[in-house]
Formats: C-alpha cells, sequence, structure tokens
C-alpha cells in the first residue's frame, strides 16, 4: 500500500491540482503559441490570394509598389514590376512573416513558361492575414516599407 501511495504522489496523482497564478505555465511558448527560447525567429504564415502576371515590355529596373485597393478588396495589394523574363508563364506567390525581423519575405514560382515569346512581366498579388504593425516586404532583390493599421470601424 504505501508504494502505490508513494507512486500516485510523484506522478502528481495525490497532490492540489489547483494552479497558483505566481505559477509559471508552459512559460517557453509565447502569446503566438510559438516556442522562442532558443533564440530563433518566428516565422509564421501570409497568406498569397489572386496571384497573376501582366505586361509585356522591353526590360527595366524591377520594384515592388503598393497598388490602390477595389471598394470590396481587403488584404496588401502588390505589383512587382519588371519581375519576370518570358512571356506565358503559371505563377505562384508564397509568403512568410518573420516576427523577429518584421520582413515579409515573398517567394516566386514560374512554371510551364512555354511560348515562344520575350517580355518583361509584371507580378500582382494580395497578402491577408498580416497582423498590425510595421513590416519590410521582400522579393527576389526588391524590398518595400509597408505599414498594416487596424480595420476601420463599421459605424
Amino acid at each position: 500500500m504505501m508504494g502505490v501511495l508513494f507512486l500516485l504522489l510523484a506522478c502528481g496523482l495525490g497532490g492540489s491540482t489547483d494552479f497558483d497564478s505566481g505559477d509559471s505555465f508552459n512559460a517557453d511558448v509565447n502569446d503566438t503559441g510559438v516556442d522562442d527560447t532558443d533564440g530563433s525567429d518566428k516565422i509564421i504564415p501570409v497568406a498569397v490570394e489572386s496571384s497573376f502576371v501582366s505586361g509585356c515590355r522591353e526590360g527595366g529596373d524591377s520594384e515592388l509598389v503598393e497598388e490602390p485597393k477595389t471598394s470590396a478588396s481587403v488584404g496588401l495589394h502588390i505589383g512587382h514590376i519588371n519581375a519576370y523574363q518570358g512571356c506565358c508563364p503559371e505563377f505562384m506567390a508564397e509568403a512568410e512573416l518573420n516576427q523577429t525581423t518584421g520582413e515579409i519575405n515573398v517567394s516566386y514560382e514560374f512554371l510551364n513558361d512555354s511560348c515562344d515569346c520575350d517580355c518583361t512581366m509584371d507580378v500582382h498579388y494580395i497578402l491577408t492575414d498580416i497582423p498590425v504593425g510595421d513590416y519590410t516586404l521582400k522579393a527576389l532583390d526588391d524590398s518595400l516599407p509597408i505599414s498594416i493599421g487596424d480595420l476601420p470601424n463599421d459605424n
């Protein structure tokens, strides 16, 4: 009987289960659910919507720009001018936010560009689900400072 009682106490089954506010509980996980005790960057995915390519012109410097929104749209509308040299690719983009550095890194993938022409093309996409804050958007060798504010009230 003494062995069973010792086992229950050793496993915490015989003690109090009250949580004292002075105790630390899962202190290795911050409020975003990311374990940051190892000093690594906190990376979260950013949704990319409505990605497409446009234009056909002769060269020029590439540049990231924030594009105007339509009244019904949400998110950060981005254009990357002169981002691709090709003709008719399928375009996909992925993005992630590094909460430690404040950088939103966007990577591009161009597939199936089988047309026979040579154009400098722009890419366009919408980034959503970005927390309020100031960031640097990075894609290819270009960067753009951006600020995400609170959504306006509906009243």
